[in-house]
């Protein structure tokens, strides 16, 4: 109804201009005076002649407009028709690639439970790939698609990853954004060397057991991954790792499970460590030694300091330590006697042959032990002996020691062998 509105308005406005037109004579006629008005005109006949002109042309004119308004009309319902189909098509297509993109990203599922490594530095392409292979996700491109859509290129997270049976893939993408990492317990108890905490990893097939085990004493002892860490001219990771019971993020290498726990010692006491020590006019590695023998002598937590203090009395006159432990450590074999040629073997840490402190720490340390060194008992003590009991007896002298190693040793096991 507007569109045949709109040409009886157009008609109508034609009508009008040609009218006007009309009006004015742009031609003369004998009878009439040259661009005189058609009205003054005093020819009947031909005032007749131009008005039946008039009607004929108007007649033809509207004809012919309407026949291209009629051609104009039936056009535009034929690009209408193509448009609405056009967009239609459109929309269905839009919907089935938006029906497909949900199902992909909320509906498609892993066929089975996968555990896998994220390594560090891994780009979502990376990522991407990776989760492909292990067929936790089927399509990696709308992967990174939707990591994309949510602005979490950059913030994915590196570690060991379980993801169950039928997971979908927006539930993967969370995960890794929100760096839901399998995280394991591992103690490091005091007193125990690398070669217990090995063994430890050799009973732990989460691991990787006996392997794993064999690459973490590898690594242990390898100079070239400790300067690496940053440990330059000691002789292994022996007293760097310190006790304590660590949540890890699953490691899948040697190289991880070393480094994850190496960090905790760097970022929570190096730093504090540094300065104290200095104070004490010691470097780390030589508090992290002296704390080991420390470790080592104690069987009661209270004697630490008193054991730490008689230690720096003797190493400042020049005495040799004389502690069992490190001849103990730097032994091949121990069937848990020491004897005369064990006292005298020369190896690098009994300090019953070599003066000073041994070549590096016997064990691992506790955070107490360290306070001991730090934080010695002011004290006369230069000798300590055992009363089987846990503790010591602490001697000034060493006619009082001797007297003390005759009570509490020599008469004791007399007694045990009746």
């Amino acid at each position: 109804n507007q569109f045949e509105f709109s040409i009886n308005n157009y008609l109508n406005l034609f009508r009008i201009v040609v009218t006007r037109a009309h009006i004015f004579c742009h031609y003369a006629h004998p009878e009439c005076n040259e661009g005189s008005p058609l009205s003054n005109c005093r020819s009947p006949h031909l005032r007749r002649q131009q008005k039946v002109a008039r009607g004929d042309s108007s007649r033809e004119l509207r004809m012919t407009v309407l026949k291209h308004l009629s051609k104009l009309k039936q056009t535009m319902n034929i690009i209408f028709k193509i448009l609405k189909y056009t967009f239609f098509i459109a929309f269905l297509f839009s919907l089935v690639s938006l029906a497909a993109l949900y199902g992909a990203i909320n509906k498609v599922s892993s066929p089975a439970a996968v555990e896998l490594e994220v390594q560090e530095g891994s780009s979502v392409k990376d990522i991407a790939q990776l989760l492909k292979e292990q067929r936790v996700v089927k399509t990696p491109h709308v992967f990174r698609f939707w990591i994309k859509v949510n602005g979490w290129e950059n913030k994915m997270h590196a570690g060991v990853y379980h993801f169950e049976k039928g997971v979908s893939l927006s539930q993967v993408a969370r995960k890794l954004y929100f760096g839901d990492v399998i995280v394991d317990r591992f103690q490091i108890i005091e007193g125990k060397t690398l070669q217990d905490v090995a063994r430890s990893l050799a009973a732990n097939q989460e691991f990787g057991g006996k392997s794993f085990a064999e690459d973490f004493l590898s690594l242990a002892y390898d100079k070239t991954f400790l300067e690496s860490l940053g440990l330059k001219n000691v002789p292994s990771l022996e007293g760097y790792l310190l006790a304590d019971t660590y949540k890890i993020n699953r490691p899948k290498t040697a190289k991880s499970f070393i480094t994850q726990i190496y960090s905790v010692f760097q970022k929570r006491y190096e730093p504090l460590l540094q300065a104290r020590a200095r104070n004490m006019k010691m470097s780390v590695h030589q508090v992290l030694t002296l704390a080991s023998i420390v470790e080592k002598e104690t069987g009661v937590a209270e004697e630490r300091p008193v054991i730490a203090g008689v230690f720096l009395n003797r190493l400042q006159r020049g005495m040799l330590l004389q502690s069992d432990p490190t001849i103990i450590y730097g032994l091949k074999q121990y069937d848990g006697n020491i004897r005369k040629k064990d006292i005298t073997d020369p190896h690098p840490f009994n300090t019953y042959v070599h003066a000073g402190l041994p070549l590096g720490p016997i064990c691992s340390v506790g955070k107490e032990a360290i306070e001991a060194v730090l934080a010695p008992a002011k004290t006369q003590f230069l000798y300590f002996v055992s009363k089987n009991d846990g503790s010591h007896y602490f001697s000034s002298t060493l006619t009082e020691h001797l007297r003390a190693v005759h009570k509490y040793q020599i008469e004791y096991f007399r007694k045990q062998k009746k």
